[in-house]
């Protein structure tokens, strides 16, 4: 249960810095 909470987290963390890291 809590574990998932954080995967979520950290997954959009990761999405966003993706996103950020790339400039298209």
């Amino acid at each position: 249960m809590f574990h998932g909470a954080v995967l979520e987290a950290i997954q959009q963390r990761v999405c966003h810095a993706a996103f950020e890291l790339s400039p298209i």
